[in-house]
């Protein structure tokens, strides 16, 4: 852990516009950065909160542990953006999540640890995003019954055309960055908009669960129906002529997709 916080600070600092950092690659020592998007410190054993995270918990003792840190950003691209530059918004220039990226000759932790000889990578999780509806429904509930679960599945399968849209948007500076993403090596996107595709048809059957269990109702089912197949439309039209506009497109067609999805269940639920 305290090799981890020296090679991320001499990051920073070479990020930051320190040309004088001697970093470089150190024998069988990895530089792991994990990012947890909406997670609330307070919520973490380590920190004294209800929740069991027994890794983190370990890492915090084993390793340092920040009392006191705010984020720079409260948007997902441009918080990270600052977190791999060592700079501020105004500074890097990213401001929301989209409609902004890093100049071409941003230096960022990826660039500045492949230079010194370290194999870059980065790897998305989609448990983080689709646990929080499922937390949800156990506080209001009590119970981590179908419900919460059917909804963990929605979410989790929504992610990838959401995400993989967008980093096949920006796959150039993840290439640049030296971040292998999907997008990066898969250059004609075959792979990358068959798993579009395949998560998408997927979703379609996972949204029309909450009506066949008897959670949601009849015009649930059919305008899940119907919202849902739109979606493998659109992604069957990217996938068609794979363009940046096109995958902007998808990206905006699944952030409308889901809060559709989930307020037609909320409004068709029937009684428990």
């Amino acid at each position: 852990m305290t090799a981890l916080c020296v090679a991320l600070a001499a990051v920073a600092l070479s990020c930051g516009g320190a040309s004088s950092v001697d970093l470089h690659a150190i024998p069988n020592q990895n530089v792991l950065l994990i990012t947890i998007d909406t997670l609330r410190a307070d919520a973490l054993g380590c920190y004294g909160g209800p929740a069991a995270t027994p890794a983190l918990d370990r890492l915090a003792a084993e390793g340092i542990r920040f009392d006191f840190a705010h984020a720079h950003a409260v948007t997902t691209l441009a918080s990270h953006a600052s977190i791999l530059t060592g700079a501020y918004p105004f500074q890097h220039g990213v401001r929301d999540n989209s409609g902004y990226r890093l100049p071409r000759e941003t230096r960022t932790a990826a660039t500045l640890l492949k230079s010194a000889g370290y194999a870059t990578a980065a790897f998305v999780g989609a448990f983080p995003g689709a646990i929080p509806p499922m937390i949800g429904w156990v506080a209001a509930t009590g119970s981590l019954d179908r419900g919460a679960w059917l909804l963990f599945g929605i979410l989790f399968l929504w992610q990838f055309p959401h995400f993989h849209a967008i980093s096949w948007m920006y796959r150039e500076d993840y290439a640049r960055a030296g971040i292998m993403m999907l997008p990066v090596v898969d250059r004609e996107g075959t792979r990358t908009f068959r798993q579009i595709i395949l998560y998408a048809v997927a979703l379609v059957g996972m949204s029309l669960l909450p009506a066949i269990l008897g959670l949601a109702g009849v015009m649930y089912f059919f305008g899940a129906l119907v919202i849902s197949t739109a979606l493998v439309q659109v992604c069957l039209w990217a996938a068609s002529n794979k363009t940046n506009a096109r995958a902007k497109w998808l990206m905006h067609a699944t952030v409308l997709h889901i809060p559709l999805l989930l307020g037609l269940m909320v409004y068709d639920k029937l009684p428990r």
